[in-house]
C-alpha cells in the first residue's frame, strides 16, 4: 500500500481537510501575563516616568488586548512591539500542523473581552485576599498605616496606543541605561518568530500539582498534544474544561514535563537576553521558599532593632528629644505594608 503525504500531495490534501481542535483560553492567561511585564517595569521606576498614574493601567489592558488580538490573529499591522513580546504574541497564533492525510487546525475559544480587564486582578487561592492591582493610590488611609488605591481612568483605544508609547520610550531609556532586557529589537507584525508556527501552546494539561492566578499552571505538570510540543512552557495559556481534569476531545501522541505560568513565561522573556530560557524542551525547575525562615530572620532583626534602641543612650536622646529629636532616622522608606 502506498503512503501518501499530504504536503506534497495536493489532490490528497484537498481530500482530507484539517481537523479542527479549539482550544480554551482565559482572560487570567492574558492578565497573567500582562501582570509580570507591567510589574517588572513599575518595579524599575516606570510610575515615576509616566504623565499621569492612570498610564500603568493603560499599559497593563493594552498589553491584555495585543494578547488576545494575537490569539484570534487579528493584531493590526502598524503595532510594533519588543521581539520578546512578538514570540508570545506568536505563541498564540491560531495555527495549522501537517499530517500525512491532511492536519490538524488549532485555534482558540475566547469568550471575553481584555479591554474590559479590571485594575485589579485575584492571585488566589480562594479567600486568601491576595490582590494584585494597578489603580491610583489616593489620598485615604487604613488605620493610618495603608494607603487605599482607587481604579484609573477608563480605558480607550487611543488611552492604550498613548500609553503603549511610554512604555517603549521607557524601556529604550532602561536598555541605554545598561539595565538588562531581554530581545528588544522593536518589530513589526510582519515579523515572524520560530514561534508562530509551533503548535506548543495548545497542548492540554494534566496531572497539575500547584496553582497559579489563572490555574493555568504550576509547580509541576504535564501537558499533552496531537503532535510533538518543542515549548512546553508556551501550553501555560491552555485551559481545562470547566469541572474536568482532562480534556476528553483530545487525542494526544505526546507529553513533556513542564512549569509556571504566563507571568513567568513572560518575565523571562522580558528579563533575559537569551529566549531559549524559556523557549526550550526543558522547562525551568521550580523550588519552594521557606516563607517561614525568612519570617523568623525578619522578626529577629526587628527584636535586635529594638533592644539596641531601648538599651542604647544616644539612641534614647534622638527619640525623647533631648536635645535634638531626629526620629526619622529610625524610619523605613517603606510602608508597613510594603514591608
Amino acid at each position: 500500500m502506498k503512503v501518501i503525504d499530504a504536503t506534497t500531495d495536493q489532490p490528497t490534501a484537498m481530500a482530507n481537510p484539517s481537523v479542527v481542535l479549539t482550544t480554551n483560553m482565559l482572560v487570567e492567561s492574558v492578565q497573567s501575563a500582562a501582570m509580570a511585564i507591567v510589574t517588572w517595569m513599575m518595579e524599575r521606576g516606570y510610575t515615576t516616568t509616566v504623565p499621569a498614574p492612570d498610564y500603568c493601567y493603560w499599559t497593563y489592558v493594552y498589553i491584555c488586548v495585543l494578547l488576545q488580538l494575537s490569539a484570534q490573529d487579528s493584531v493590526p499591522q502598524s503595532v510594533v512591539v519588543p521581539e520578546w513580546l512578538k514570540m508570545i504574541m506568536d505563541m498564540l497564533l491560531p495555527t495549522q500542523t501537517k499530517k500525512a492525510f491532511g492536519g490538524i487546525a488549532y485555534n482558540w475559544n475566547i469568550v471575553y473581552n481584555a479591554a474590559a480587564v479590571p485594575y485589579t486582578f485575584d492571585l488566589l487561592p480562594s479567600g486568601a485576599s491576595r490582590v494584585w492591582n494597578v489603580g491610583n493610590v489616593t489620598t485615604n488611609e487604613i488605620n493610618g498605616m495603608f494607603k487605599t488605591v482607587g481604579p484609573a481612568a477608563a480605558y480607550t483605544p487611543e488611552n492604550g496606543i498613548t500609553a503603549w508609547s511610554c512604555a517603549l520610550e521607557f524601556m529604550a531609556k532602561m536598555k541605554t541605561d545598561g539595565i538588562t532586557i531581554g530581545l528588544n529589537k522593536l518589530v513589526n507584525m510582519s515579523h515572524k518568530t520560530k514561534n508562530a508556527t509551533d503548535p506548543s501552546s495548545f497542548a492540554s494539561r494534566s496531572i497539575q500539582m500547584g496553582s497559579n492566578s489563572s490555574m493555568n499552571g504550576g509547580v509541576g505538570e504535564l501537558v499533552w498534544n496531537e503532535v510533538p510540543i518543542p515549548t512546553p512552557m508556551a501550553a501555560c495559556f491552555t485551559a481545562l474544561p470547566t469541572g474536568l481534569d482532562e480534556d476528553p476531545s483530545r487525542m494526544p501522541n505526546y507529553a513533556r514535563y513542564t512549569c509556571a505560568d504566563p507571568a513567568l513565561l513572560a518575565g523571562l522573556l522580558l528579563a533575559y537576553q537569551d529566549h531559549k530560557v524559556a523557549d526550550t524542551k526543558r522547562p525551568v525547575m521550580i523550588k519552594p521558599i521557606d516563607f517561614w525562615e525568612l519570617t523568623d530572620t525578619v522578626g529577629q532583626w526587628m527584636n535586635q532593632i529594638g533592644n539596641q534602641l531601648s538599651t542604647d543612650e544616644n539612641s534614647k536622646m534622638l527619640l525623647s528629644g533631648v536635645p535634638d529629636p531626629n526620629p526619622s532616622l529610625f524610619q523605613l522608606g517603606i510602608t508597613f505594608q510594603e514591608f
